[in-house]
């Protein structure tokens, strides 16, 4: 019976594995270099992240966390990750604030369990760089930029987590970013995670440490594995607190889609 409750979990893994997209679904385009990653604390995790064309000139991107972790989460967080998905390609020109609220009343509609999902959504255009987002209680995304000493932080166009409120009303936030500039976000398993003494992360150490990752010419997968490297020093070995997740993206400028 515990066989089959590991072969059960490990092909619950793969599947959800299997929904994240690919990196490699932008590969030859200058504009954008994008790449993130997803640990779950136990075999099956609660994070979620997404990006995929709108069009020719737009990306859609998306981080989230899901409340707890485990085989519950995992099975909400494939569910909202579809139904967000839906809800955006149906209505591709309709405001970030609007995909937010709908996403919302999607996710709610059939939540007898009370979950809900913290989620940090985004439209850049890769072409002038103007970044479309809202922000439904997830963690402050990272703005890092070479010609910049400090790390800036996206505190605006946000919201009570998905679920929270079925018919809340979001409304977006815009930044405009430079060629070069970098964005990151995590979930809170970067940040709360322990080392053996129980100490946190933290998000100081996050933001120390992405000026010397991200500042220069390094590319997102290489930042998204420094970081996570570092967190995975920092706790030694303890047990993971919760799943970890880390989007990072970096827009080059405008230019030739290739």
């Amino acid at each position: 019976q515990s066989a089959r409750i590991a072969g059960e979990l490990e092909a619950a893994q793969r599947i959800q594995t299997a929904t994240l997209p690919r990196a490699d679904l932008l590969q030859g385009d200058g504009r954008i270099d994008i790449a993130a990653t997803m640990i779950p604390a136990r075999e099956t995790g609660g994070d979620l992240y997404d990006f995929f064309r709108l069009d020719d000139r737009r990306l859609f991107f998306l981080v989230g966390d899901v409340a707890g972790k485990g085989l519950s989460a995992s099975i909400f967080m494939a569910v909202s990750k579809a139904l967000y998905k839906s809800a955006t390609l149906r209505a591709a020109s309709a405001d970030i604030g609007e995909l937010m609220s709908v996403a919302n009343a999607e996710v709610s509609r059939d939540n007898q369990e009370m979950l809900f999902v913290t989620a940090f959504a985004g439209i850049l255009d890769l072409e002038t760089g103007e970044l479309d987002y809202c922000n439904a209680g997830h963690d402050n995304p990272y703005l890092v930029h070479p010609a910049d000493t400090a790390v800036r932080r996206i505190d605006d166009g946000d919201g009570p987590p998905l679920c929270a409120m079925s018919d809340f009303e979001y409304r977006g936030g815009q930044h405009a970013m430079r060629p070069g500039e970098l964005l990151c976000v995590i979930t809170d398993g970067v940040s709360e995670a322990q080392d053996p003494a129980r100490a946190l992360y933290g998000s100081a150490r996050v933001e120390a440490i992405l000026p010397r990752l991200g500042g220069g010419g390094a590319t997102a997968r290489g930042v998204v594995d420094a970081l996570q490297a570092d967190v995975e020093a920092f706790a030694a070995g303890a047990e993971p607190a919760d799943d970890l997740t880390i989007l990072v993206l970096r827009w080059h400028g405008p230019g030739a889609a290739g």
